[in-house]
């Protein structure tokens, strides 16, 4: 498609020049459309992937009311929200990443770091890594304490499940990402690309 300010085809070499990063802007997440200035946040693409992230915390969020429930007489629990169950898993609250490139980056480094230190020996990620563990003490679950009926290991192993598949799809979606804006600045900005190479 064109510019929408001056109507340069946007796969034009001049285009480069004269559009990107003045004219048009990529989203946060560096999906193959370009956006007017400030118009980035409405990217369906990624708009999908917050909902896919927000469902899965809601999930976990269930997955918690239910071993509150299963434990009601023995705890007085706070009810934690999807925002804090993020903060809980990622280390950073969700709204802040899209307010420029530079939180975006941040982020997603943590993600596949988080990812990293989870992952025992090679053989993908484990649900008993001592990080999983204390992201299941920040959101109130007590391992112990639910391992000591069927129905509460049964749970726990849901959740531990929840959070890994969450940590997983989240570096994934950093991983594309990171290939994403290497892409987008080996065509864009050619200086911006290699001194990306350099700090990988």
């Amino acid at each position: 498609h064109s510019c929408g300010i001056c109507n340069t085809p946007l796969r034009h070499p001049a285009a480069r020049k004269t559009c990107f990063g003045k004219h048009a802007e990529t989203c946060a997440r560096f999906h193959h459309t370009m956006f007017r200035i400030g118009r980035a946040r409405s990217c369906d693409a990624c708009k999908n992937s917050n909902e896919r992230h927000l469902k899965r915390h809601k999930d976990l969020l269930s997955l918690i009311t239910e071993i509150q429930q299963l434990n009601a007489n023995d705890y007085i629990y706070l009810k934690p929200t999807p925002s804090d169950i993020h903060m809980a898993i990622h280390g950073y609250v969700e709204d802040s990443i899209h307010e420029n490139l530079e939180s975006m980056d941040r982020a997603m480094v943590k993600d596949l770091q988080l990812e990293h230190r989870i992952h025992q020996h090679g053989k993908g990620v484990t649900t008993h890594s001592p990080k999983i563990c204390t992201i299941l003490g920040q959101l109130g679950i007590r391992r112990e304490q639910l391992c000591s009926s069927k129905d509460g290991c049964i749970l726990l192993a849901r959740v531990e499940k929840c959070v890994s598949e969450d940590i997983e799809a989240a570096a994934n979606q950093a991983r594309e990402t990171l290939r994403r804006q290497l892409g987008y600045y080996k065509y864009a900005d050619q200086r911006k690309y290699h001194s990306m190479l350099q700090e990988l």
